[in-house]
């Protein structure tokens, strides 16, 4: 029996020997998930290139509070802002955001700074207009020769983020949000109170004019964050689950708005703090979503924020939370009625009674309404519901 014990500690302080000659060899076996962040940061865009000041550093301490309050440490926050923010700066914080990535690791990107539209470069837009990060060292305008090689495209950024996706399989999670403009045709012409983040002319490449849509797989608007990167075999499966929460569509300008303070901040900044500080055990993106919504409604009304990607998963939380079919409010009638975006062909019909519920409502299971109403008149996909009280809906 001494034998034996004896044989049995040599070997296990051969194995104790090995792993401390190579401590990766342990830390890929036993290393936890951890939460990281990377967040961009571009206010101060030099005057030669034709882009006016923003307030986009007025962000960082309101997403860092943010984060922290959800157990993100500091250790884990990469911060690049202005003139670290170049093409480059970006994509190398991306590739270091990959190598150091681990399984299950949860995943937040924040851009807050301007956004521009610039032509196409391989077929992949049907308006022949690829949606792009403006970096630090990006010009607003073309200049001859320039063919959008500072400009951050949809494409090279989506890459990077389905390689992270794959680095960090399916236990992980990615959320990126996008505090900037997407393109300029939104309102254009309107003199806003507070600063835009972006709302100049797409970037005309005449170089890129040949550049005709359809030569591409994809033709979806959006950052294109749910492709598999080029090269990858089979990669489908083990991604991660990403959801992407947008300031504004793709061809709407992205206002700041003010804090208690004072100061211009990102509207989508702004709201994304002041929802994180409310956020309740076991909410789904689409809940976080329609509460930032909410309150972007009220303080950027001009713009509609966009939701994209996996949003049935909780928070930061493997799980998948099944979202029940629901209709929204699409129209305030009167203090009594409202309209919502469901008729006949959804096989609703007169006299159907309807519960009011908060925005995000997964289920109804053991959720009582806020009130309940019935169908008064339908069209095939618009329905009139009426309330015995006031209603009191002054948010869609």
């Amino acid at each position: 029996i001494d034998f034996v014990i004896t044989i049995t500690m040599r070997r296990i302080l051969k194995y104790c020997i090995l792993f401390s000659i190579f401590p990766g060899i342990s830390q890929s076996f036993f290393a936890e998930p951890v939460k990281r962040a990377l967040i961009i940061a571009i206010g101060d865009y030099p005057d030669s290139l034709g882009w006016g000041k923003i307030s986009s550093t007025n962000d960082v301490p309101l997403i860092m509070r943010a984060l922290e309050g959800q157990g993100f440490k500091e250790q884990n926050i990469t911060l690049i802002t202005d003139r670290k923010a170049t093409k480059s700066g970006i994509l190398n914080a991306m590739n270091t955001l990959i190598r150091t990535a681990g399984k299950g690791d949860i995943i937040v990107i924040h851009y807050s700074g301007h956004g521009q539209q610039i032509s196409d470069d391989n077929g992949d837009e049907i308006d022949k207009l690829d949606e792009t990060l403006v970096s630090w060292d990006a010009p607003a305008y073309y200049n001859k020769g320039y063919t959008g090689d500072k400009h951050v495209r949809d494409d090279e950024f989506g890459e990077l983020i389905s390689t992270l996706r794959l680095k960090i399989g399916t236990d992980g999670q990615i959320l990126v949000f996008m505090d900037s403009c997407h393109s300029g045709t939104g309102t254009r012409g309107e003199k806003p109170v507070v600063k835009i983040r972006g709302g100049l002319d797409p970037l005309i490449i005449p170089e890129l004019e040949s550049v005709t849509p359809g030569s591409a797989t994809t033709t979806e608007k959006g950052f294109g964050m749910n492709e598999a990167p080029s090269g990858t075999r089979g990669a489908g499966g083990g991604m991660a689950p990403m959801v992407l929460f947008a300031g504004a569509s793709f061809n709407e300008l992205n206002y700041e708005t003010l804090d208690e303070n004072g100061n211009g901040v990102g509207s989508l900044s702004y709201s994304i703090t002041k929802v994180f500080s409310e956020m309740e055990e076991g909410m789904t993106y689409r809940t976080l979503f329609n509460k930032v919504h909410a309150s972007m409604s009220i303080v950027a009304p001009r713009q509609t924020p966009m939701l994209e990607g996996d949003i049935d998963y909780k928070v930061f939380n493997g799980t998948v939370v099944e979202q029940e079919p629901y209709f929204s409010i699409t129209d305030i009638l009167n203090e009594k009625e409202i309209r919502i975006d469901g008729g006949k062909i959804m096989n609703l019909t007169t006299g159907d009674i309807m519960g009011l519920f908060p925005a995000g409502t997964s289920g109804i299971a053991g959720v009582q309404p806020a009130m309940k109403g019935s169908i008064i008149s339908n069209e095939n996909f618009t329905s009139i519901v009426q309330f015995e009280n006031n209603h009191n809906i002054t948010n869609l």
